[in-house]
């Protein structure tokens, strides 16, 4: 099938606006109004609450769980490799919200899950973890997990692919990331 219509079926999944739909359903609020104006988990929990942003990081992992079966099932079993960061441009910028969205996070790991066994993952969040208690700056560590990934996943697969995909991701996360450390500083977000 056509790689083309994977991508695009893939960016659309991720679009899907679940912070913001669970922030008017729950509290009638646009959440992009709120706080840091992310619609993704953090913004969530704190303008609306832990079970609204629990919600919001399930459906946003279950947007990169879905977009991986899809590609595997139509697709190939390395065609997740182009669906899931497609479904993270969609998540971060969807169209929907007219190319406002989230971090892309919960998107990631939730088709991750589906890649790689889920003691890598703990170890990254461990690690995250680790650089996170040393610098005590959740952008400084968010932006050394995001040239860490590559590297992680090509090794842990022993794959330029998955050096590439982790590469692609990587920059989409960190993009994000950068972009709330330049606006924030050292506040959290």
């Amino acid at each position: 099938m056509n790689p083309g219509v994977l991508a695009l079926a893939s960016y659309l999944i991720g679009s899907f606006p679940s912070g913001y739909l669970i922030g008017r359903a729950v509290r009638g609020l646009d959440i992009r109004r709120v706080g840091t104006g992310n619609v993704g988990t953090t913004n969530v929990v704190r303008n609306v609450g832990w079970p609204a942003g629990i919600l919001t990081a399930l459906l946003d992992a279950g947007k990169g769980m879905g977009v991986v079966l899809l590609a595997r099932e139509g697709w190939g079993p390395t065609a997740p490799l182009l669906a899931l960061p497609c479904a993270v441009i969609g998540h971060n910028w969807p169209v929907w919200l007219r190319f406002h969205g989230g971090g892309g996070l919960a998107t990631f790991v939730g088709g991750l899950a589906l890649m790689v066994p889920f003691w890598q993952i703990v170890v990254a969040g461990c690690l995250y973890g680790l650089v996170y208690l040393v610098t005590r700056h959740k952008y400084f560590s968010s932006v050394f997990m995001c040239a860490a990934i590559p590297v992680w996943l090509g090794a842990a697969k022993s794959s330029w692919d998955y050096f590439l995909f982790g590469l692609a991701t990587g920059v989409l996360l960190g993009f994000k990331q950068v972009r709330a450390w330049i606006r924030y500083g050292t506040r959290t977000g």
